[in-house]
């Protein structure tokens, strides 16, 4: 998730998320799209909903005006939020004293930005059901264990937080309500110490800015790309692999590495971002092989390794595709963009073309994570697509082609 928010507080009233259970731990089931976390919330107690977990997001969102409808909040003041690419974006909402509760815990007093408009249509882009975004209040609040391998988020009361023995601890620095550690990038001639955001709600490997710190230097092979999206729409840029990087005992190589246009960052935004120290982030790509806890009190955060992924190869999109999940049940599947001269493109599939079926499975039975780890599977993997065409069927086929 990348763009910039205000960052507000609740007008000092009593803001904060507390257990509603007995014990000094509480375990919430998650579900996990496109390597970003969702967690089921209720608001006000009238509403089930479900928030992507981000710790570079400073205050709660709510995506969809019409929930509030049936929430009976009041609006405190209207605020002009600012994408990454600078410009008034759109405008939020904001309401306060608003309730959020989860399995066994309750947040009471929160400050509540409700978007005017969904421009970032989460639900469409992930495939399920998503209504909002929470961060800071809950990492500030409890000691935040994110279990991918078994889906769960466990939250700890932070004084009686310990460590399992597999754990590796490293120092955590939290900057503007978000939080930062040190890693070695290695590239081809060089190496250096980056500070990096540790980004739950970006669902990339790793993204790094020359423009920010100019010991980033850009691969010699790199491949034009959307990089997400942001309130400004999508942010371009270029893929690229740095050779590796390594914190601790861990250390991974070969790994895809976002570089974002001129373009995608305004200067004054750039200028915060220099002002940080940062030299970008590392998402949910990286952070899916571990088992992360994160403990801003203390300031430290703890990874156990997942054996069982992580060896996994980092990969691209090698289909040139672009999909977007529409109707009812987020059950339709239509391309919203093709990348010129990708296998897809030489295929024949055109903007608009609703997928049928993908290698004889039709989309009924098809989920958006399944179609997104089918085109980053394997180098050559052979795709057959039906579509529906302005009301006709055709069919096309290709291999998919890696490109970096």
């Amino acid at each position: 998730m990348c763009f910039i928010l205000l960052q507000t507080e609740a007008n000092g009233q009593d803001v904060g998320f507390r257990f509603t259970e007995k014990g000094n731990q509480i375990e919430i089931p998650i579900e996990i799209a496109n390597n970003l976390v969702v967690v089921p919330v209720k608001v006000n107690g009238l509403i089930d909903l479900k928030f992507i977990v981000d710790t570079g997001v400073p205050t709660a969102i709510l995506t969809e005006k019409f929930i509030t409808d049936v929430l009976d909040v009041k609006f405190s003041r209207s605020i002009p939020l600012v994408g990454a690419a600078g410009g008034i974006a759109i405008n939020a909402l904001l309401t306060n004293d608003v309730r959020i509760d989860m399995k066994g815990v309750e947040g009471v007093g929160q400050a509540l930005l409700v978007l005017e408009e969904d421009f970032l249509e989460l639900s469409n882009y992930l495939g399920i059901e998503v209504h909002g975004i929470i961060g800071y209040e809950l990492f500030r609040n409890f000691t935040v264990q994110i279990d991918y391998r078994h889906r769960v988020m466990r939250l700890y009361k932070t004084r009686t937080f310990r460590p399992k023995r597999n754990e590796k601890v490293f120092d955590l620095e939290i900057d503007g309500m978000k939080p930062y550690m040190k890693m070695q990038i290695d590239q081809p001639d060089s190496s250096y110490t980056a500070k990096l955001l540790i980004d739950t709600g970006a669902g990339h490997p790793l993204l790094l800015d020359p423009r920010i710190d100019p010991r980033v230097s850009l691969p010699d092979e790199r491949i034009e790309t959307q990089l997400g999206r942001s309130l400004t729409g999508i942010l371009e840029g270029e893929l690229g692999r740095v050779p590796a990087i390594r914190w601790g005992d861990f250390a991974f190589e070969d790994v895809l590495s976002s570089f974002p246009k001129s373009s995608a960052t305004s200067e004054e935004n750039l200028k915060l971002f220099k002002d940080s120290g940062r030299s970008g982030s590392i998402g949910s790509e990286v952070l899916k092989r571990f088992r992360v806890t994160f403990d801003y009190k203390s300031g430290k955060i703890y990874f156990k390794k997942q054996y069982w992924r992580y060896r996994e190869p980092f990969e691209h999109d090698m289909s040139g595709l672009y999909v977007r999940a529409a109707g009812p049940q987020l059950q339709e599947f239509v391309i919203i963009d093709i990348k010129e001269g990708s296998p897809a493109d030489e295929a024949g599939l055109r903007y608009g073309d609703q997928i049928i079926s993908i290698n004889a499975t039709h989309a009924n039975d098809l989920d958006f994570q399944s179609i997104h780890r089918l085109f980053r599977s394997k180098d050559g993997k052979k795709i057959r697509i039906r579509y529906l065409r302005n009301g006709e069927r055709g069919k096309a086929k290709f291999r998919l082609k890696r490109k970096i």
